[in-house]
């Protein structure tokens, strides 16, 4: 059964869950092009002084209860038009670094239990598995930022550290070497767990 996967992209105030925040969350559903992005105030204090990403204003931003409602809120959306009957599949570029941070928020556990009871999908998994076959260099960089580069048409429409571009470009991505992938090794073989499942 093909699961309807959701491309979703944290962008965090730093590499550490258990000090640093997120500060923005975007999602990317392929089918119907239905995007979300959200941006989430936080404390100044913990962002380091390499912090790459453009800060929008606080009227632009929401605090953290909010973002994550307006969150569930589109994942209801589209889980009610494109799959009503099934979960939907966490999808991401690196999956293990965004549900680190997401881990953190109370208000993740009760979305995770409401819509995604599949193992995520971890497209980096894949990326590596090709790099170890030798289909990329294997000094290549695995980096959204650096693999694109590979492929001009994707990268040209790509903005760097944008959490919003970076889930719609891992779906172009996703969808460039997913044949690659496919002849060595089917991709739901591809699996990646939440850290509390068993």
């Amino acid at each position: 059964m093909s699961k309807l996967k959701v491309w979703i992209d944290c962008k965090t105030t730093g590499l550490d869950p258990s000090v640093d925040q997120i500060h923005q969350i975007s999602a990317y559903l392929p089918e119907g092009n239905k995007m979300f992005d959200v941006f989430i105030r936080y404390d100044h204090n913990l962002i380091g002084e390499d912090f790459p990403f453009t800060i929008p204003t606080i009227d632009d931003r929401f605090d953290p209860v909010t973002a994550f409602r307006h969150f569930k809120e589109f994942l209801r959306q589209i889980k009610h038009e494109y799959s009503p009957d099934e979960p939907l599949q966490f999808s991401g570029k690196n999956v293990s670094f965004d549900l680190g941070f997401l881990n953190e928020h109370i208000m993740w556990k009760r979305i995770k239990e409401e819509f995604f009871h599949y193992a995520p999908f971890d497209l980096d998994s894949v990326l590596t598995y090709l790099r170890d076959i030798g289909f990329f260099d294997k000094d290549q960089s695995l980096k959204l930022e650096n693999i694109v580069k590979i492929f001009p048409d994707i990268a040209e429409k790509h903005i760097a550290h944008d959490g919003l571009s970076d889930a719609i470009v891992s779906v172009k991505l996703y969808q460039r070497v997913k044949d690659l992938a496919d002849d060595v090794l089917p991709l739901e073989e591809h699996k990646l767990y939440y850290d509390d499942e068993s």
